[in-house]
């Protein structure tokens, strides 16, 4: 007879106790895991809507923003006119939610101000009431009036760039001994007189000379061997033939430069001599750095005679591009293909007195230098654009008004 064993060691397998157990942290695991994907889902949907809202609102802030005048003006979007919105609905969006937006505004008068404000409204997954608000405040002032810093320096001698002469350029090198270098050329430097802006001396100097590097000892031979006054100015391009020419096209011309040379008609002297006089440019020498070219700037100078004054005009002269033959453009009053000279001046007509520096047709006894004496090329069928004097109140801070100066 085979003897008892005891088998309870050999048992394998587990308690339905111990099955319960682990299918109850399993279960707990499964419900955390569908919650947090719930919560993924739920901020996600929220960080898209809030970033719709946010970008609904600066839309919208910006369109308040973007006000042209102060006072109410037809078909201008006006700071007077800022007021407050009643909420709209938000259409044309493909969202999971409906937006709401409006603005309210709220005015100071010391300074005087406006407090933009603009609320855009949702309810999100869970039926809770969202909320983004932008505020902002703008000012009552003309908007123009931030491009005042842009603008051209006047003549006045109250205004020295540099401290130095108002009329010297402001690219003119310092050479830090009451002295300035100006490149009229790539081998001609003008030496400025820091304080009177009188051009003292004419040097020759090597094309790859850099101005900037060039120290007194650099020029001492040339910086008093001459005296001359100082005549600078730009030449633009409007050159369509149609539509007609209005103030914002002589404000901001868009025409590709052509090549041309400035030079300078005197009167002569009381002895009957003349005076003599150099200009340079930087016309575009070829047709392909033409297309790349919108303004020619040229600066000229009248060397000191047998008079303090000189009287004269400055004229433009066509010259053709070198690298296209019988390119050589026309002046003409009339004919298509030619073209027109005007200036930039606030004169209303040519019979009209104005002072030099105002870029009169002729000018008159000129005992000083002379800065800002532009003109506007145009096709000659049509007409130089005129424009009124500028008026701070209405935010039109620029008079680009020009007469017809050749032919």
């Amino acid at each position: 007879m085979k003897p008892l064993r005891n088998r309870s060691a050999a048992a394998r397998g587990i308690t339905l106790v111990e099955a319960l157990v682990a299918l109850a942290i399993m279960a707990g695991g499964m419900l955390g895991y569908v919650n947090l994907q719930s919560t993924l889902r739920q901020n996600s949907d929220m960080a898209r809507q809030r970033s719709e809202a946010t970008r609904l609102a600066q839309e919208r802030m910006e369109s308040l923003r973007r006000f042209t005048v102060v006072d109410n003006t037809p078909g201008q979007t006006s700071y007077a006119g800022l007021q407050d919105s009643a909420v709209t609905a938000v259409a044309g969006l493909s969202a999971n939610t409906s937006f709401s937006i409006a603005h309210s505004v709220l005015a100071t008068d010391d300074p005087p101000s406006k407090t933009l404000s603009v609320t855009v409204n949702w309810t999100d997954r869970s039926g809770a009431a969202q909320q983004v608000l932008l505020t902002s405040v703008v000012s009552g002032t003309a908007p123009a009036l931030s491009g005042a810093l842009g603008l051209a320096s006047g003549s006045s001698t109250v205004q020295r760039s540099r401290g130095r002469h108002p009329t010297i350029p402001f690219v003119a090198h310092e050479l830090g001994n009451g002295s300035s270098a100006f490149r009229a050329s790539p081998t001609v430097v003008w030496i400025f007189n820091n304080a009177t802006g009188v051009i003292s001396g004419q040097c020759v100097v090597p094309p790859e000379q850099i101005t900037e590097n060039l120290t007194p000892a650099d020029v001492a031979s040339c910086s008093n061997n001459t005296v001359g006054q100082f005549l600078a100015g730009f030449v633009r391009f409007e050159r369509r033939a149609t539509p007609a020419l209005t103030a914002a096209d002589s404000e901001n011309p868009s025409g590709t430069a052509l090549n041309l040379n400035l030079a300078l008609l005197m009167d002569a002297n009381t002895d009957g001599t003349r005076p003599s006089w150099q200009c340079f440019d930087d016309s575009p020498a070829t047709s392909v750095a033409a297309a790349l070219r919108r303004v020619v700037g040229y600066h000229c100078i009248v060397y000191a005679s047998s008079s303090a004054t000189w009287t004269g005009r400055s004229v433009v002269t066509p010259t053709g591009f070198t690298d296209v033959p019988d390119s050589a453009w026309a002046l003409h009053s009339s004919n298509p293909g030619s073209y027109k000279v005007c200036r930039y001046t606030p004169a209303t007509d040519n019979s009209q007195v104005v002072a030099n520096r105002e870029h009169p047709q002729r000018y008159e006894a000129v005992a000083g230098n002379l800065v800002n004496q532009n003109f506007l090329l145009i096709s000659a069928v049509q007409s130089c654009p005129t424009d009124t004097p500028a008026d701070l109140s209405t935010g039109d801070l620029v008079n680009s008004n020009t007469l017809l100066h050749q032919p």
